[in-house]
Protein backbone atom coordinates (compact mmCIF):
# COMPACT_ATOMS: atom_id res chain seq x y z
CA UNK A 1 0.00 0.00 0.00
CA UNK A 2 0.93 3.25 -0.86
CA UNK A 3 -0.25 6.35 1.45
CA UNK A 4 0.11 9.86 1.38
CA UNK A 5 -0.55 10.51 5.53
CA UNK A 6 -0.91 14.35 4.95
CA UNK A 7 -2.82 17.11 2.42
CA UNK A 8 -5.66 19.53 2.80
CA UNK A 9 -8.76 20.53 0.91
CA UNK A 10 -10.17 24.49 -0.01
CA UNK A 11 -11.82 23.95 3.23
CA UNK A 12 -8.57 24.77 5.23
CA UNK A 13 -7.84 28.25 4.85
CA UNK A 14 -4.45 28.47 2.63
CA UNK A 15 -5.94 25.30 0.33
CA UNK A 16 -7.22 25.43 -3.16
CA UNK A 17 -8.14 21.64 -3.54
CA UNK A 18 -11.86 20.45 -3.81
CA UNK A 19 -12.80 16.84 -2.32
CA UNK A 20 -13.28 15.53 -5.57
CA UNK A 21 -10.08 17.08 -7.07
CA UNK A 22 -7.95 15.48 -4.35
CA UNK A 23 -9.25 11.96 -5.07
CA UNK A 24 -8.49 12.65 -8.72
CA UNK A 25 -4.97 14.11 -8.30
CA UNK A 26 -4.51 11.17 -5.28
CA UNK A 27 -5.55 8.30 -8.01
CA UNK A 28 -3.29 9.27 -10.58
CA UNK A 29 -0.57 9.70 -8.39
CA UNK A 30 -0.91 5.64 -7.57
CA UNK A 31 -1.70 6.38 -4.06
CA UNK A 32 -3.92 3.48 -2.49
CA UNK A 33 -5.10 5.87 0.53
CA UNK A 34 -5.32 9.25 1.52
CA UNK A 35 -5.06 10.80 4.98
CA UNK A 36 -7.23 14.23 4.43
CA UNK A 37 -5.88 16.64 7.56
CA UNK A 38 -7.35 19.86 7.45
CA UNK A 39 -6.89 22.62 9.28
CA UNK A 40 -8.70 22.26 12.97
CA UNK A 41 -12.00 21.14 11.26
CA UNK A 42 -13.04 18.07 9.22
CA UNK A 43 -15.59 19.82 7.11
CA UNK A 44 -14.18 17.57 3.90
CA UNK A 45 -14.86 13.88 5.65
CA UNK A 46 -18.37 13.35 4.75
CA UNK A 47 -18.15 14.32 1.09
CA UNK A 48 -14.39 12.58 1.03
CA UNK A 49 -16.55 9.06 1.98
CA UNK A 50 -18.52 8.91 -0.66
CA UNK A 51 -15.78 10.04 -2.80
CA UNK A 52 -13.43 6.96 -1.57
CA UNK A 53 -15.83 4.49 -1.95
CA UNK A 54 -16.69 5.41 -5.67
CA UNK A 55 -12.91 5.86 -6.71
CA UNK A 56 -11.91 2.79 -4.47
CA UNK A 57 -9.43 4.56 -2.58
CA UNK A 58 -8.42 3.60 0.96
CA UNK A 59 -9.81 6.95 3.11
CA UNK A 60 -8.04 8.30 6.56
CA UNK A 61 -10.12 10.52 8.67
CA UNK A 62 -7.25 13.31 10.01
CA UNK A 63 -7.42 16.73 11.73
CA UNK A 64 -4.02 18.87 11.88
CA UNK A 65 -5.04 20.57 14.93
CA UNK A 66 -3.64 23.87 16.56
CA UNK A 67 -1.69 23.54 19.87
CA UNK A 68 -1.50 26.03 22.38
CA UNK A 69 -0.91 26.71 26.08
CA UNK A 70 -2.36 30.13 27.48
CA UNK A 71 -3.18 31.30 23.75
CA UNK A 72 0.54 30.74 22.31
CA UNK A 73 0.98 28.12 19.81
CA UNK A 74 3.57 25.61 20.26
CA UNK A 75 3.08 23.69 17.00
CA UNK A 76 0.38 21.64 15.66
CA UNK A 77 -0.50 17.53 16.07
CA UNK A 78 -2.35 15.39 13.34
CA UNK A 79 -4.72 12.91 14.38
CA UNK A 80 -4.75 10.17 11.98
CA UNK A 81 -8.12 7.31 11.93
CA UNK A 82 -10.25 9.90 13.79
CA UNK A 83 -14.01 9.69 13.88
CA UNK A 84 -14.87 13.38 15.16
CA UNK A 85 -13.44 16.60 15.23
CA UNK A 86 -11.26 18.12 17.87
CA UNK A 87 -11.06 21.75 19.14
CA UNK A 88 -6.95 23.26 19.16
CA UNK A 89 -5.92 23.07 22.48
CA UNK A 90 -2.71 22.28 24.80
CA UNK A 91 -0.79 19.49 23.00
CA UNK A 92 -1.06 17.05 25.67
CA UNK A 93 -4.90 17.46 25.68
CA UNK A 94 -5.20 17.02 22.15
CA UNK A 95 -2.82 13.80 22.31
CA UNK A 96 -5.29 12.69 24.86
CA UNK A 97 -8.51 13.40 22.51
CA UNK A 98 -6.99 11.89 19.72
CA UNK A 99 -6.05 8.05 21.59
CA UNK A 100 -9.87 8.57 23.13
CA UNK A 101 -10.90 7.97 19.54
CA UNK A 102 -8.81 5.06 18.93
CA UNK A 103 -6.78 7.80 16.57
CA UNK A 104 -2.87 8.01 16.07
CA UNK A 105 -0.61 11.02 17.66
CA UNK A 106 1.66 12.41 14.26
CA UNK A 107 4.28 15.56 14.99
CA UNK A 108 4.71 16.85 11.56
CA UNK A 109 7.02 18.94 9.87
CA UNK A 110 8.67 19.36 13.86
CA UNK A 111 12.07 21.35 12.68
CA UNK A 112 10.88 23.18 9.85
CA UNK A 113 11.86 26.72 9.82
CA UNK A 114 8.26 28.21 10.14
CA UNK A 115 6.33 25.54 11.61
CA UNK A 116 8.33 24.18 14.21
CA UNK A 117 7.19 22.55 17.03
CA UNK A 118 8.08 24.46 19.50
CA UNK A 119 8.23 21.97 22.58
CA UNK A 120 10.50 19.27 21.61
CA UNK A 121 9.63 17.46 24.95
CA UNK A 122 6.55 17.09 23.90
CA UNK A 123 7.83 14.79 20.49
CA UNK A 124 8.52 11.72 22.30
CA UNK A 125 4.61 11.40 23.28
CA UNK A 126 3.90 11.01 20.54
CA UNK A 127 3.03 7.89 17.85
CA UNK A 128 4.68 9.12 15.12
CA UNK A 129 6.52 11.78 13.41
CA UNK A 130 6.04 13.00 10.44
CA UNK A 131 9.75 12.17 9.20
CA UNK A 132 9.30 13.16 5.42
CA UNK A 133 7.60 16.85 4.71
CA UNK A 134 7.15 17.80 1.14
CA UNK A 135 6.73 21.42 2.02
CA UNK A 136 9.71 21.62 4.31
CA UNK A 137 12.04 24.47 3.25
CA UNK A 138 15.07 22.31 3.57
CA UNK A 139 16.04 18.76 3.23
CA UNK A 140 17.52 19.36 7.10
CA UNK A 141 14.44 19.83 8.56
CA UNK A 142 13.37 15.97 7.25
CA UNK A 143 16.69 14.45 8.63
CA UNK A 144 16.32 16.35 11.74
CA UNK A 145 12.50 14.66 12.23
CA UNK A 146 13.77 11.52 11.35
CA UNK A 147 16.60 11.67 13.75
CA UNK A 148 14.20 12.74 16.35
CA UNK A 149 11.93 9.39 15.47
CA UNK A 150 14.86 7.30 16.04
CA UNK A 151 15.83 8.72 18.95
CA UNK A 152 12.49 8.37 21.01
CA UNK A 153 11.79 4.63 19.14
CA UNK A 154 9.06 5.76 17.17
CA UNK A 155 6.79 5.26 13.98
CA UNK A 156 7.41 6.91 11.11
CA UNK A 157 4.73 9.20 8.93
CA UNK A 158 5.16 11.18 5.39
CA UNK A 159 3.17 13.30 3.60
CA UNK A 160 2.92 15.80 0.87
CA UNK A 161 1.53 18.62 3.04
CA UNK A 162 -0.83 19.05 0.02
CA UNK A 163 -2.45 22.31 -0.71
CA UNK A 164 -3.31 22.22 -4.32
CA UNK A 165 -3.84 19.07 -6.70
CA UNK A 166 -0.35 18.77 -8.54
CA UNK A 167 1.32 18.05 -4.90
CA UNK A 168 -0.50 15.34 -3.94
CA UNK A 169 0.89 12.27 -3.68
CA UNK A 170 4.89 13.69 -3.17
CA UNK A 171 5.83 12.05 -0.20
CA UNK A 172 4.05 8.78 1.11
CA UNK A 173 4.52 5.72 3.14
CA UNK A 174 4.67 1.97 1.64
CA UNK A 175 3.66 -0.60 3.80
CA UNK A 176 2.84 -4.60 3.20
CA UNK A 177 -0.93 -4.36 3.57
CA UNK A 178 -3.82 -3.86 1.63
CA UNK A 179 -6.47 -1.90 3.75
CA UNK A 180 -6.03 1.13 5.70
CA UNK A 181 -6.79 -1.19 9.03
CA UNK A 182 -3.60 -2.94 7.98
CA UNK A 183 -2.19 0.60 7.47
CA UNK A 184 -3.11 1.14 11.29
CA UNK A 185 -1.67 -2.10 12.67
CA UNK A 186 2.01 -1.39 10.45
CA UNK A 187 1.86 2.27 11.23
CA UNK A 188 1.75 1.60 15.30
CA UNK A 189 4.58 -1.32 14.84
CA UNK A 190 6.84 1.18 12.81
CA UNK A 191 6.70 -1.04 9.81
CA UNK A 192 6.66 1.64 6.94
CA UNK A 193 8.55 2.75 4.54
CA UNK A 194 8.95 6.58 4.08
CA UNK A 195 9.37 7.81 1.00
CA UNK A 196 8.85 11.23 -1.21
CA UNK A 197 10.64 14.22 -2.91
CA UNK A 198 10.10 17.99 -1.85
CA UNK A 199 8.67 20.42 -3.50
CA UNK A 200 8.99 23.54 -4.76
CA UNK A 201 9.26 26.54 -2.31
CA UNK A 202 6.85 28.46 -4.80
CA UNK A 203 4.18 26.31 -3.76
CA UNK A 204 4.21 28.04 -1.05
CA UNK A 205 2.36 30.70 -2.82
CA UNK A 206 -0.67 29.31 -4.05
CA UNK A 207 -0.85 28.68 0.10
CA UNK A 208 -0.34 32.95 0.45
CA UNK A 209 -2.98 33.51 -2.11
CA UNK A 210 -5.36 31.30 -0.63
CA UNK A 211 -5.24 33.03 2.91
CA UNK A 212 -5.71 36.44 1.09
CA UNK A 213 -8.79 35.60 -0.64
CA UNK A 214 -10.33 34.26 2.63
Amino acid sequence: MKADLHGHTKYSFDAITSPRNYIKAAKKSGLDAIAVTDHNHAKAWEELKQLSKQHKIGLILGEEIKARIYDRKTGDVIGLFLTEAIAPSDPLEVMDRIRQQGGLVVIPHPFDASRSFRMPEIIRKADLVEVFNSRVFSGEANRKALEAAKKYRLGFSAGSDSHMPREIGRAFVRADCNSTEGLYKLLKKGKVRPEGRRSSVWVHAVSTLAKLRR
